[in-house]
């Protein structure tokens, strides 16, 4: 019975291994043979004998089931790492590779179609022939790309040349014949208004009171710009440009004089590319104002606005021919009215202007400032250095400017402008103090034509004062020229001095000339 049930019971164990592994030997193991027979309780007690600890080598559960289970359990995980060499029978850690198989001496193999993870695999590399066959084809491309580039760049030149040439010299042009008008102070001119333009309903914002949108400003204003350029010494290059504004659909144009001043020829681009050679009309160096004319007609008068009913804040356009690109237009707004500005055109005075932050920029001389209504209302006359400020450009007010451009085209100069009769050398400070002689101007020349003339004065004389008023260079000379009239008189001082060092001081009163600055 004993053995039956010890049979029994050893069969239990078996099957519930994980329990026996995990009990405790009871306390009264001593009282026992290893026979198994009753203790002193009298109660049956059952014991195991403890299997000897094995060396190494796999557990009593058979191998194969194990290494399949642990297989199933690490089949995901990352390869395995050795702490040993395989060949030298290393455990690994991690679990069994996937794969592997051990052998009868513990050494993981692996079977064909598993990847041995301790050979790194072998690297795809391209054959020699398509290195080759790669190599060529960069080579090719890279000389396609060389012979275009060197194309690119001689169309560029090409084109660069192109274009800065004369844009007039290779086109016909019309020569214009200088007007006729007579000379004297009875002839009127009367420069005409526009009507309302007949354009697109699409660029009025207001049609009903005729404000335009941006765009209808634009195709309103256009045809009434030019560019005017300036020729000298070279006939076919063109030596400066600036802007003009049409006033007759007969050709006469508006423009700065500073422009067209000392100009040996001009010519006229419209907004149609049509190129005229134009002529001077009058210039008015004291309020930059000048007049050209072409030989055409049929053209589109600028309109005239009012410069008295322009506001601040009011949105402006500055149209011309910006570093000689013709038909440029900006947007801004009236930042300030009646600024007196001096300009460095040398002979021109104080100019009452209009300030705007459009952008104006050199070639937009002569060009028209305009109100939202495609009237113009100030002639464009410069603007304070990009260099230091941005932002800040000054035109003449319209209502200052056609008087002029009116007197110039009936006269060819400006009725009552006067003048001395002289030219002159100024003599500053450091002349002055080289010479011991006062500042003043040195005559160089007296125009025989001129009531100084009569007055004694002779070359090298120099002019100290005008009724009372210093003068020793140009800007002192617009000051105390400024409300004098011609056929007025006035009263010079005058300092003379001998090749013998005899000084003497003296004043003599003149009659001033009439001034005309196309004669010079």
């Amino acid at each position: 019975m004993d053995n039956e049930f010890n049979s029994g019971k050893q069969e239990n164990t078996e099957l519930d291994e994980s329990k026996q592994e995990n009990a405790e030997v009871p306390s009264n193991a001593d009282n026992s043979d290893s026979n198994g027979q009753q203790g002193s309780s009298g109660e049956a007690n059952i014991y195991m004998q403890r299997p000897a600890d094995m060396l190494y080598g796999p557990p009593p559960m058979d191998t194969n089931e194990l290494r399949r289970a642990e297989f199933s359990e690490n089949r995901r995980e990352a390869p395995p790492q050795y702490s040993e060499n395989p060949q030298q029978g290393g455990i690994p850690q991690g679990g069994i590779p996937q794969g592997a198989v051990y052998g009868e001496n513990g050494c993981p193999t692996y079977p064909q179609g598993y990847p041995n993870p301790n050979i790194p695999p072998k690297k795809n590399r391209l054959s020699t022939g398509w290195i080759v066959a790669l190599s060529i084809f960069i080579g090719i491309m890279m000389v396609i790309i060389i012979i275009l580039s060197v194309l690119v760049v001689d169309k560029a030149k090409e084109y660069n040349e192109t274009v800065s040439e004369n844009k007039f010299s290779n086109l016909d042009t019309e020569a214009a014949e200088a007007p006729t008008a007579a000379k004297n102070d009875k002839v009127v001119i009367n420069l005409p208004t526009s009507r309302k333009p007949e354009i697109s309903d699409s660029y009025y914002a207001d049609e009903a009171t005729g404000l335009l949108t941006t765009e209808g400003l634009a195709q309103k204003i256009l045809p009434s710009q030019v560019l005017i350029g300036v020729y000298n010494d070279t006939p076919y290059q063109m030596s400066s440009s600036g802007s003009g504004i049409i006033l007759t659909s007969d050709g006469y144009i508006l423009t700065n004089a500073h422009v067209i001043d000392g100009a040996m020829k001009l010519k006229v681009r419209l907004n149609d590319d049509s190129q005229y050679e134009a002529t001077i009309i009058g210039i008015d160096r004291t309020e930059d104002i000048a007049v050209v004319k072409i030989d055409a007609t049929d053209l589109i008068a600028a309109e005239l606005g009012n410069s008295d009913d322009a506001v601040i804040g009011e949105q402006v356009a500055i149209v011309g021919a910006a570093g000689a690109f013709e038909n440029s237009v900006t947007f801004g707004y009236i930042s300030a009215l009646g600024r007196e500005i001096e300009t460095d055109y040398s002979s021109s005075g104080v100019l009452n202007c209009i300030q705007t932050d459009a952008a104006l920029n050199p070639g937009n001389s002569g060009g028209a400032l305009v109100n939202m209504y495609g009237q113009v209302i100030g002639l464009s006359v410069g603007g304070m250095s990009h260099e230091y400020y941005d932002g800040i450009g000054f035109a003449i007010q319209i209502n200052d400017v056609i008087p002029i451009a009116e007197a110039l085209m009936a006269n060819g100069f400006v009725p009552g402008r006067a003048k001395i009769g002289i030219t002159y050398v100024a003599i500053d400070t450091e002349l002055a103090s080289l010479y011991d002689v006062p500042v003043g101007l040195c005559v160089a020349s007296v125009d025989e034509g001129c009531d100084v003339a009569n007055s004694g004065i002779i070359q090298y004389d120099i002019i100290t004062a005008i009724d009372g008023v210093a003068v020793y260079n140009s800007d002192t000379i617009t000051k105390a020229m400024k409300d004098k009239y011609a056929g007025e008189t006035v009263t010079l001082s005058v300092y003379r001095k001998t090749i013998t060092d005899e000084v003497t001081e003296f004043e003599v009163e003149i009659i001033l000339a009439q001034k005309n600055d196309l004669e010079g």
